[in-house]
C-alpha cells in the first residue's frame, strides 16, 4: 500500500510539473509567438491595418530606408504604402522568422527576442532577403505589443544554416 502511495503522490507531481511548465509555454511566449503570426499575415495579405495593430502607439520601427519610426503613427503609414504598392501589383510577400533566443524581463513584462527573418516577394519584382533581427516586446494589460522592430541585413545562408533554433515561424 505505501508503494502504491508513493507512485501516486509521484505521479501527481510529475503531471503538476508537467502542467506548469505547458502553461508557462502557452502563456506569455504564446502570446508574443502569435504576434509574428499576425505579422505573417498582414505581410501576405497585405494588411497594414493589421501590421498596425501589433504595435503600441510609442513603438519604435527601424524602417527598410534606415530611418527610424518613432511612434506607430509616424511608421505605418509607409507600411500601408507599401503594401497597397504590393497588392496594386499584384504581387506575393512572405516572411519568415527564426527566433534564437527570448529573454524575459525578471517582471515578465518585458521580451526580447533575437533571431532572423527570411522576406519573399514574387510578381513584378523577384526578392529574397534575410535580416538579422531584435525585437522588443512590452506587456500592458495583459496584452503583449510590439515596442521595438530593429533588423539589418544579413547574409542568406544565415537564415538557412542557422542550427540554434529555438522557434520558427
Amino acid at each position: 500500500m505505501k508503494t502504491k502511495t508513493i507512485a501516486t503522490l509521484f505521479l501527481a507531481t510529475f503531471f503538476l510539473l508537467i502542467h506548469h511548465g505547458v502553461s508557462a509555454q502557452t502563456g506569455d511566449d504564446a502570446q508574443i509567438d502569435q504576434l509574428y503570426e499576425k505579422f505573417r499575415s498582414s505581410f501576405q495579405n497585405q494588411d497594414a491595418a493589421l501590421f498596425a495593430s501589433l504595435y503600441g502607439e510609442e513603438a519604435q520601427y527601424l524602417i527598410f530606408d534606415g530611418a527610424i519610426g518613432n511612434g506607430r503613427k509616424n511608421f505605418v503609414p509607409g507600411i500601408q504604402s507599401f503594401l497597397d504598392d504590393i497588392k496594386k501589383k499584384g504581387d506575393t510577400l512572405d516572411i519568415k522568422f527564426q527566433i534564437e533566443k527570448r529573454f524575459f524581463s525578471d517582471d515578465k513584462t518585458m521580451a526580447t527576442d533575437v533571431g532572423y527573418f527570411l522576406f519573399e516577394r514574387k510578381g513584378s519584382v523577384e526578392q529574397v532577403d534575410v535580416s538579422k533581427m531584435v525585437n522588443v516586446f512590452v506587456k500592458r494589460n495583459g496584452k503583449w505589443s510590439w515596442l521595438v522592430d530593429m533588423s539589418g541585413e544579413a547574409p542568406r545562408e544565415m537564415f538557412k544554416s542557422n542550427t540554434t533554433v529555438t522557434k520558427m515561424y
